[in-house]
């Protein structure tokens, strides 16, 4: 989300009509010849410059890596990587090595090397992205405009997809001017100036800032310390603007929530997966019949959408109950029908079962088969080794680590 990793808005009247990162923040031209490897090599341009402000060291990082490590097996024998599938898991399972290893141009080399040496995972972990933003608006002149106001924040080039006739192609932005993106492309120095080379500003389908710890906001909650059980979920929850603090500085990790915020978290989650894919999100416009939500209600819209997608129904004929608090039990229910709605792959919507521990989970619980496919799937635990707790009230916490996990999962198995 742009406002709470870049810190606010600024002005638009600051925005310069031209502007042009510094030499030393424009990444190398390379050449991926006729492979489709751009987001590979976009993915590794970026991650130099990264380095570069962290280390002072200017690698050329692994493509081959990168092309073979983060692509699905059953496209192995495609030619193109899209750029979408590589943001989805570069951002959560690690970056790339050094350009140590060979410069491949086939696929199935690629794929099969980076598999065949897990050593390699061990060497990416010390370059791993941290955070990032999608910049994925379907308002493309707020799109743009945050797009310029991030690359002016932290002077980094950012990861763009061009619409380029039918095919999609990934480039490093590295500047603009009135009618026009400038990027550096991966065709070698032949093409456009040195490498770089300019785009219409209608031709850029959507963009993502990569970002490491160093560059990345202070983490505003003094209720958060680092060694917290569920921090690094809580803040991942609060960078994506699925989650917000109770003020400008606590979080409230206990709090307990409220059917209407678990709405609302659901809602932002949902306009994430669909902006991640690349759609516009659209709001279900039906009608509520619940008497104690109107559309007055701050939580009304998330209501609204939980009601017409079947994540959480009504708790008492027409009353919707939106200040009581949801058990366990029932976000087990609500978190399974989100992965209903969002997901494809088998992987996740028929998870292999594993046996459940707790004492206190019955067969005639109404979210049994809920509760067992999020914890085969890795998304929920039990408070006690024995103990699942199917009645307490969820709090704050624990639903940050829920949907941290959840995204893991979903990034691990959607292809």
């Amino acid at each position: 989300e742009y406002e709470p990793v870049c810190g606010g808005s600024t002005d638009d009247t600051d925005i310069p009509e031209s502007f042009m990162l510094e030499s030393a923040k424009i990444p190398d031209c390379r050449n991926q010849k006729t492979t489709g490897q751009c987001a590979a090599f976009t993915a590794a341009n970026i991650l130099q410059i990264l380095n570069q402000e962290e280390t002072g060291e200017r690698i050329q990082f692994s493509t081959t890596y990168i092309y073979g490590r983060h692509r699905p097996e059953k496209l192995r024998n495609m030619e193109g990587m899209y750029p979408s599938h590589l943001m989805k898991r570069l951002c959560f399972l690690g970056s790339v090595p050094n350009e140590s290893m060979p410069q491949l141009w086939e696929v199935s080399e690629a794929y099969d090397l980076a598999w065949a040496h897990p050593e390699l995972d061990e060497v990416a972990e010390k370059y791993k992205i941290d955070t990032y933003v999608a910049f994925t608006s379907a308002d493309k002149d707020r799109r743009d405009m945050e797009i310029k106001k991030a690359m002016l924040k932290f002077k980094l080039p950012i990861f763009g997809v061009l619409k380029m006739g039918n095919l999609d192609h990934a480039v490093s932005l590295i500047g603009w001017d009135k009618v026009k993106w400038y990027y550096m492309n991966s065709w070698g120095e032949t093409a456009g100036t040195g490498g770089i080379c300019w785009a219409k500003y209608k031709d850029l389908k959507r963009a993502y800032l990569l970002l490491d710890e160093k560059n990345t906001p202070p983490f505003p909650f003094v209720d958060v310390p680092d060694e917290h059980w569920a921090g690094k979920a809580i803040k991942r929850c609060y960078g994506a603007g699925i989650i917000n603090g109770m003020d400008e500085t606590h979080f409230a990790p206990e709090g307990v929530l409220t059917r209407a915020q678990i709405c609302q978290a659901l809602y932002k989650l949902g306009i994430k997966f669909t902006e991640a894919n690349g759609k516009v999100f659209e709001d279900p416009y039906t009608l509520i019949a619940y008497e104690d939500v109107s559309p007055q209600h701050w939580f009304y819209k998330a209501v609204r959408y939980c009601s017409a997608k079947l994540l959480l129904d009504g708790k008492s004929g027409s009353r919707f109950c939106p200040d009581e608090p949801l058990t366990r039990s029932e976000f087990c229910g609500a978190i399974w029908n989100f992965i209903q709605l969002v997901c494809e792959s088998n992987d996740m919507l028929k998870p292999k079962t594993v046996k459940m521990p707790f004492t206190d989970v019955s067969v005639e619980d109404a979210n049994f088969n809920a509760i067992q496919n999020c914890f085969s799937l890795g998304i929920i635990n039990g408070v006690e080794e024995d103990k699942f707790c199917p009645n307490d009230s969820l709090n704050r916490a624990q639903l940050c680590q829920m949907i941290y996990k959840l995204i893991k999962q979903i990034k691990l198995y959607e292809k």
